[in-house]
């Protein structure tokens, strides 16, 4: 809901999952979902949940999740940049693995909204909503994507030095072939220089106060 930098994302990608999903060609293809449907209209959506998936702390991931999700979305409490996209959207829960969105009008990229990336109602539903950038689990998170949290290290301060990801061996789709990736975070180029001539790092990217690998 806050992801902001380039390292932000990348670990969204790799935690969470979304009904839909892009695939390496930037086509728009099943996640969560093992079938959709729409109305004749465009304005009725309906999509089937795959069986058995599950959040990376063992919770079975139902209905109840996607609605929590988009509903705290569009909650202009929680000043979600993504509220624009969700505004005179209508969700309903079928069943616990199906769920019909309905729009006031067709929008035919409704589909990409359908790759939002999914919160677990059990652990978020407590937590209010200006507490919400600053919990726990935006550091320690759960989600049912490829991957799963395993490590964080900070300075005393709170700034990030590492943050370790391990493959989640029970997740719906394809199972990655790296069993772990480590993200590090560097002050000053020459950190990452350093870094990177001592063989620590395989790949980086920048933002305008840190470096991120």
């Amino acid at each position: 809901m806050y992801a902001n930098s380039d390292a932000d994302r990348d670990l969204v990608e790799l935690i969470f999952s979304g009904l839909l999903k892009y695939n390496g060609r930037g086509e728009i293809i099943p996640d969560l979902v093992k079938d959709f449907t729409i109305s004749e209209d465009g304005k009725t959506y309906e999509v089937y949940l795959k069986e058995n998936i599950f959040w990376q702390d063992g919770d079975k991931l139902t209905s109840d999740d996607i609605i929590f999700t988009v509903q705290t979305i569009q909650n202009p409490d929680y000043k979600s940049p993504l509220r624009a996209n969700w505004l005179g959207v209508d969700i309903e829960k079928i069943s616990d693995s199906v769920l019909r969105f309905k729009l006031k009008d067709p929008y035919a990229p409704f589909l990409e909204r359908l790759t939002l990336k999914i919160l677990p109602k059990h652990i978020w539903q407590e937590i209010l909503p200006q507490n919400f950038p600053l919990a726990v689990f935006n550091l320690k998170p759960v989600g049912s994507g490829p991957y799963q949290f395993k490590a964080l290290s900070q300075t005393d301060a709170g700034k990030i030095i590492f943050l370790d990801l391990e493959k989640f061996k029970n997740y719906h789709g394809q199972k990655p072939f790296i069993s772990q990736i480590s993200f590090r975070f560097f002050d000053s180029e020459k950190e990452l220089a350093d870094s990177f001539n001592r063989g620590e790092i395989k790949g980086f990217s920048f933002r305008h106060n840190a470096i991120e690998t």
